[in-house]
């Protein structure tokens, strides 16, 4: 599903590209995802009335952590990849941030997508 072994070989380049980003190291992976699960995941995201909403002076969007309710593709891709060992492993070494832990509970997280007028 994520294109570890394209990752793995820019490792290097994706390290500096975080570490000299500005004005906040951030960085923008372009083909994280096989072109086919990234295809599906769009396919299957569900719509804005499908998620819970989110409504205050921070913040006006849909976001939905209760990633079960949702086509199963999302719950593997989060579970199975994105709290893979060897991703945490390569994030790790990209961002120099060591004991870095996945979020079992998605706080703060899970799908999200705004909307006309979202913030």
């Amino acid at each position: 599903m994520i294109n570890y072994g394209e990752l793995e070989n820019r490792r290097k380049e994706l390290r500096s590209s975080f570490m000299n980003s500005t004005p906040v190291p951030h960085l923008v992976m372009d083909n994280f995802l096989e072109a086919s699960v990234a295809e599906q995941c769009r396919k299957a995201f569900p719509s804005l009335g499908e998620m819970d909403k989110l409504g205050d002076y921070r913040q006006r969007k849909a976001q939905d952590p209760a990633i079960g309710k949702f086509h199963p593709i999302f719950s593997d891709v989060i579970f199975q990849h994105l709290h893979s060992k060897r991703l945490i492993k390569l994030l790790q070494y990209i961002s120099g941030v060591r004991d870095l832990i996945p979020d079992p509970e998605l706080y703060a997280s899970g799908l999200a997508q705004g909307g006309d007028g979202s913030h």
